[in-house]
């Protein structure tokens, strides 16, 4: 047993590896000969705002500077209450008056209702493009990433396909813990399972789809009391008999987390999200694909760990250092391959160490979480309550 185990997971490991290889390699095959050059529809650029990042104003300004050769239109959705977020979108339209933008003023959303849903919801009936691309404030798009999407919900066909993300932020300690721990498991997470089941999320921070489905399905509202969006319409999806589709198209994320506590806050969040939403409600057959592909391999490093401590066998503790050299290597390939060396080894392995923990927390605190300036409350069945909300002047 004490082989059994670290030679499983190294097979796990490197299958996974080898999954997310052979999914680059069919989709650049058929990239080259299936991208639809002559789709044309403007495309409506949702973005729910919110102040407070030190880095959200370069991504919007970094964003409106990218030549992708379509017809964008930037849709802009601010709080009322958020002073600050409404005097930086103004700065920004200023500065680039050749750029379609459009800054909607929010009302603060009713406490039982999911904030950026409530803002999506308001922003897709105030416009009137074919595409809908929904793009969180602190994703950064591409050239290719804009005008491929909207060839994929054609040659797919899809009804909504949707991006990978990567960290690009370093500028503290805690921006490079959280991009490493979006680096070494965004790819080896999202993709793999795809081989054995249709998608049962979506990446949330970047998707597109058309505006005729979210308006006569009425979508943002039937999920406006959901706490995990990305679930809640993957789901509403997959129950209209709509296709999902996870698309190789890699875009960045830059926030600045500069304490501690936010990063702490950000970590609970992102793990509370799969333990209030999905993991509850998968059929078996599902979970035992999420436990194997996404869960189990997260442990994998303290597993080695344990058997190097307990087992003072000298094949044992072999195979758990094979395990270790076995998890390096993918990700250092997987750095080197496919994110264009963003990462450094040494604080992925890091987050290996870490991030079990907040799997455990997730799982035992108390369920609550805290959004940028508002305290929620989780409650059953992914629903959510804002329990308090600061004014950002």
């Amino acid at each position: 047993m004490s082989l059994l185990l670290p030679g499983m997971l190294i097979c796990l490991e490197v299958c996974r590896y080898l999954l997310v290889e052979l999914f680059f390699y069919r989709k650049k095959n058929r990239t080259g000969s299936s991208t639809v050059q002559s789709e044309q529809g403007t495309i409506s650029v949702l973005q729910p705002i919110l102040s407070g990042d030190a880095e959200l104003w370069a991504n919007l300004r970094y964003n409106l500077t990218i030549d992708h050769d379509i017809n964008t239109e930037w849709v802009w959705l601010v709080d009322a209450s958020d002073r600050k977020g409404l005097q930086g979108c103004q700065q920004i339209i200023t500065d680039f008056p050749s750029k379609k933008i459009r800054l909607i003023v929010c009302p603060d959303a009713p406490d039982s209702v999911n904030p950026k849903v409530f803002k999506l919801d308001i922003g897709v009936k105030e416009t009137k493009s074919k595409y809908i691309a929904v793009l969180d404030d602190d994703t950064m798009i591409t050239p290719e990433l804009l005008p491929e999407s909207r060839a994929s919900l054609k040659s797919e066909p899809a009804d909504l396909v949707f991006g990978l993300p990567y960290y690009i932020s370093k500028t503290t300690i805690w921006s490079t813990l959280v991009a490493s721990f979006v680096n070494s498991s965004s790819l080896l997470s999202y993709i793999p399972y795809t081989f054995l089941l249709k998608p049962f999320t979506i990446n949330g921070m970047y998707y597109m789809t058309l505006r005729h489905t979210l308006v006569s399905k009425d979508v943002f509202r039937k999920i406006e009391n959901d706490l995990c969006d990305d679930y809640a319409i993957a789901q509403f999806y997959s129950r209209c008999g709509l296709k999902l589709h996870q698309t190789p198209l890699l875009h960045p994320l830059n926030a600045k987390i500069e304490s501690f506590s936010q990063f702490n806050k950000l970590l609970h969040r992102w793990f509370l999200f799969p333990m209030v939403s999905f993991i509850p409600q998968l059929r078996f057959h599902k979970l035992v694909v999420f436990f194997s592909f996404i869960l189990m391999p997260i442990f994998s490093f303290w597993i080695g760990i344990i058997l190097l401590v307990t087992v003072p066998k000298t094949l044992t503790r072999l195979s758990a250092l094979a395990l270790w050299l076995t998890k390096a290597l993918i990700l250092a390939s997987i750095n080197k391959r496919h994110l264009n060396s963003v990462d450094s080894i040494a604080p992925m392995l890091c987050m290996q160490l870490i991030t079990p923990f907040y799997i455990v927390l997730a799982s035992i605190r108390p369920k609550e979480m805290f959004w940028r300036d508002k305290r929620i409350k989780v409650l059953a069945s992914n629903k959510m309550k804002i329990i308090s909300s600061s004014i950002l002047c």
